[in-house]
């Protein structure tokens, strides 16, 4: 299993569920999903429509590279209403806050850096942060 997939399965029982996440003392309604059981198109419309990455990808320099830095999430407006469990699809997410990346190129398979990055209605330059140091550091909860 690559390093992708083994950071994603250590998050397994929050995928495709509703669940909130706790960053600096806020809690958020969010989404994370198996980016693996997703086609290619999809993945690629919620990076150029949901987040708009790419009109603003050179204002990350080399910090945000979609090759290694895969998003696996977001909070925001997360439409539950959809059985996200059998679904899988990305429509669930209306008005994204914040979306979360993994660090494929600086992770091992005991650890991949999580980041996140603010988002309104496309990605914001210069709010790329790290988060956790790993998946399993970050405080996620089923709603």
């Amino acid at each position: 299993m690559t390093t992708l997939g083994k950071s994603i399965e250590r998050i397994s029982e929050y995928l495709w569920k509703p669940v909130t996440i706790t960053t600096d003392e806020q809690t958020k309604d969010a989404f994370f999903f198996d980016v693996r059981e997703l086609s290619q198109e999809a993945y690629i419309a919620f990076l150029e429509d949901t987040l708009v990455l790419q009109d603003f990808l050179e204002d990350f320099g080399d910090t945000l590279d979609p090759e290694t830095m895969i998003f696996f999430g977001a909070a925001g407006v997360i439409n539950y209403a959809d059985d996200l469990d059998t679904n899988h699809t990305l429509s669930s997410m209306t008005q994204i806050d914040v979306a979360y990346t993994i660090d494929t190129a600086n992770g091992t398979d005991e650890a991949v850096p999580v980041y996140q990055v603010e988002v309104d209605g496309t990605v914001i330059p210069g709010t790329l942060t790290k988060i956790a140091d790993d998946v399993s550091q970050l405080n996620i909860n089923l709603k």
